[in-house]
């Protein structure tokens, strides 16, 4: 009997001869990789998400990273999540998503700004996604938008990263701008800042 490279199911070859125990233990191995893809289903549709907004506005200062503090929460299953346990948000942390457990999770990140005046020629606005309070590269992830120079109103910028996290880790969206204005400028409450993490796999199989 051969076995196949992956999920190792015996099977006969051409010049075999096969035995009733032969095709017995091939069924053996298909109904035991059946059970196994369907554990890994179930398991994947119990992957814990969260998604947390800030709503209201929250000034941001020019040229400065500026973590988001979330007052609202869309959605934290992590404590249905037997592959959580836990949730992943809290009011005492409002600029953190946590992470309960080791696992990969998928980052989506966005934000606006509402300019009440244009950033000019060399204005920028980014959004960032930063693990464990960082600042710059390799632990923060993000894209810069670059309006017109005469741009006003809502200018936004959406980001998408994958992480690798231990138990304890956690994830912030930071904004940035930087232009002509003074400043602060506040948060747009129409594109309000929000930030979606989802459980894609365990350390045992990223």
């Amino acid at each position: 009997m051969r076995k196949t490279p992956y999920v190792r199911l015996r099977y006969p070859w051409a010049s075999d001869v096969v035995s009733a125990a032969d095709v017995q233990s091939m069924g053996a191995d298909i109904d035991s990789a059946l059970v196994q893809t369907a554990t890994m289903g179930a398991n994947f549709s119990r992957f814990a998400s969260v998604a947390v907004q800030r709503l209201a506005v929250q000034s941001i200062t020019k040229a400065t990273v500026t973590a988001i503090s979330f007052d609202t929460v869309a959605l934290n299953n992590g404590a249905n999540s037997p592959l959580s346990n836990g949730g992943w948000f809290s009011n005492s942390t409002p600029t953190r998503l946590t992470a309960p457990t080791a696992c990969v999770v998928l980052a989506t990140g966005y934000g606006g700004l509402n300019l009440g005046s244009a950033l000019g020629a060399n204005g920028t606005v980014e959004t960032l996604v930063a693990l464990n309070g960082a600042t710059a590269a390799p632990n923060v992830q993000g894209s810069k938008w670059a309006p017109l120079s005469a741009a006003t109103g809502q200018q936004w910028a959406s980001c998408i990263s994958m992480w690798k996290l231990a138990a304890g880790d956690f994830l912030e969206l930071k904004m940035y701008w930087t232009g002509t204005p003074a400043g602060p400028i506040n948060t747009d409450n129409v594109i309000a800042p929000t930030l979606t993490l989802m459980m894609v796999a365990l350390p045992t199989v990223a």
